[in-house]
């Protein structure tokens, strides 16, 4: 839109786009990108706005931005997942609260949300080779599909264990094999707390995308 409305070719580097925009104290590099992209957006509604609004040819209107503030103000700061307003008394209630907290000072959100889980990420149930070694601890409902399928059956319930009845391709072989035999503990790698936890990947999904294709 920027290319094509304002004829504007924006930095858009994977690496500066995908950066810690979470960190305290952001680089100029960083300033510089979040600025141009707060006065683009600005300059593109402007642009839209005005060709929305039809002009006579002996008189040239002006964009009232006090009026366009007060149509956007009760959306501001409102996180993704809350949504839009549902109805106009919604709406009203919005307005008239943010005329109230005009006399007062609104403090910025420091960070965002970040959902938990609602249950434990790992169930450490067994699974048994036919002989009854272990060959890995694995989830609730994996063990279940094996019984399901008729590919085991459960010979204990605390833990939850299923000894297959047919040889597997593999059994669990020294260092490697034994991480896969023991239990995972549900703690947070980084502070040890066991709750709330949230799940996050060493590589995030947003960074996947510029990996080459044999490396995932």
């Amino acid at each position: 839109m920027a290319k094509s409305l304002l004829n504007v070719q924006l930095d858009k580097n994977w690496r500066l786009s995908c950066s810690d925009w979470e960190a305290k104290v952001l680089n100029e590099k960083q300033l510089q990108y979040a600025a141009n992209d707060a006065l683009v957006a600005v300059k593109i509604f402007d642009k839209l706005v005005k060709k929305l609004e039809p002009t006579s040819f002996w008189k040239s209107s002006k964009l009232n931005f006090d009026n366009i503030q007060e149509r956007l103000e009760p959306f501001f700061d409102v996180r993704f997942k809350e949504g839009f307003l549902n109805n106009c008394a919604s709406i009203e209630r919005s307005k008239a609260a943010v005329v109230a907290g005009k006399k007062s000072k609104i403090k910025p959100l420091q960070t965002r949300s970040i959902s938990t889980r609602s249950k434990a990420l790992y169930d450490n149930c067994n699974l048994q080779a036919p002989d009854g070694e272990l060959l890995c601890t694995i989830d609730a409902k994996k063990a279940q599909w094996y019984v399901d399928q008729s590919l085991g059956e459960i010979i204990s319930n605390t833990p939850l264990t299923v000894r297959l009845n047919f040889e597997p391709s593999g059994r669990a072989v020294g260092d490697v094999g034994r991480y896969y035999q023991n239990p995972k503990e549900n703690r947070c790698v980084v502070c040890g707390r066991r709750d709330p936890l949230s799940r996050k990947n060493v590589v995030p999904r947003e960074y996947r995308k510029h990996f080459p294709g044999n490396e995932l």
